[in-house]
Parts: C-alpha cells; sequence; structure tokens
C-alpha cells in the first residue's frame, strides 16, 4: 500500500530544527531557505489537495 509522508519530520522538537531539515532536502528546489509558517502552509496545501482529490492511499504521521 503507499502511502505518503509529510514534510514536517518526526525528530524535530523545536522550530529552527523543523526548517534546518526542511531547508537541507529544499533549499535546491525554493532557491533559498524558508521559515516554518511558509513550511506550515506549503504542506497543509500539499496535503487538502491530495484529500480533496479523493486519494485513497493514506499519509502516514509519527508519533515520538
Amino acid at each position: 500500500m503507499n502511502r505518503f509522508a509529510t514534510n514536517i519530520y518526526y525528530d524535530c522538537s523545536l522550530p529552527a530544527e523543523a526548517e534546518s531539515e526542511y531547508n537541507h532536502f529544499y533549499n535546491s528546489y525554493w532557491g533559498k531557505n524558508q521559515k516554518l509558517d511558509f513550511i506550515m502552509k506549503e504542506e497543509a496545501s500539499r496535503v487538502l489537495s491530495d484529500l480533496l482529490t479523493y486519494r485513497h492511499d493514506p499519509h502516514m504521521f509519527h508519533q515520538v
């Protein structure tokens, strides 16, 4: 079964850690570092798009 992971990583407990890890992977895509408010809005938009198009593949979330 396919599952979609979120781009909010499970091993981050502080906003600065989440920003650092996200920017490690996506800095070259965006061309600059992003702040947490942008990351959360972008992720919410991506996940909502999947839900509203009735994608049946589940999202996975990690609880630490």
